[in-house]
C-alpha cells in the first residue's frame, strides 16, 4: 500500500517542476544584432519649422518609467539616440506649445532612414476679458 503512495508523490513532483521550467509568457524573443542608431527630424505641422530642444525618449514597453534612450533635438530641429538595441520601442516627442506625440517605433537594422516628425501646435482659447497676456492678446 505504501508503494502507489511513493509513486504518486513522485508523479506530482515531477509534473510541478515540468510546470515550473515552462515559461509563463509566450512573448517572442527580441529581435537580436548589434545596436544602432535612431535619427530624426522634429517640425511644427502647420509650418514645417523646425523645432530645436523638443524632448526625445525612446521607451521600453512595458517597463513603466523605464526608457532607452533620451536626448533633444539640435538647432537643426534633428536628434540621435545612440546607441540602441534592436526591438520594439515607444518614442514620445514633447515641445513647449506643442501637443506630445507618441508612436511605435521598430528599430531594426543599422541603415533604416531618419524619421521625419510633426507636431501640431496646442491651440490656446482665450477668454474675453480686457486684460491680455503674451498667450491671449
Amino acid at each position: 500500500m505504501r508503494l502507489p503512495i511513493t509513486v504518486l508523490c513522485v508523479a506530482v513532483i515531477f509534473a510541478g517542476c515540468h510546470r515550473a521550467a515552462t515559461p509563463a509568457t509566450s512573448d517572442p524573443p527580441p529581435p537580436s544584432g548589434p545596436p544602432v542608431s535612431v535619427k530624426g527630424v522634429v517640425m511644427d505641422m502647420a509650418s514645417n519649422s523646425l523645432l530645436s530642444d523638443a524632448g526625445i525618449e525612446l521607451q521600453i514597453p512595458g517597463r513603466k518609467g523605464e526608457s532607452a534612450a533620451i536626448t533633444a533635438t539640435d538647432v537643426r530641429g534633428e536628434f540621435v539616440l545612440d546607441p540602441v538595441p534592436p526591438g520594439t520601442y515607444r518614442l514620445r516627442v514633447t515641445h513647449a506649445g506643442f501637443n506630445e506625440l507618441q508612436m511605435r517605433v521598430e528599430v531594426i537594422r543599422p541603415d533604416q532612414g531618419p524619421l521625419t516628425i510633426h507636431l501640431r501646435a496646442l491651440y490656446i482659447k482665450c477668454p474675453a476679458s480686457r486684460y491680455h497676456t503674451p498667450d491671449c492678446p
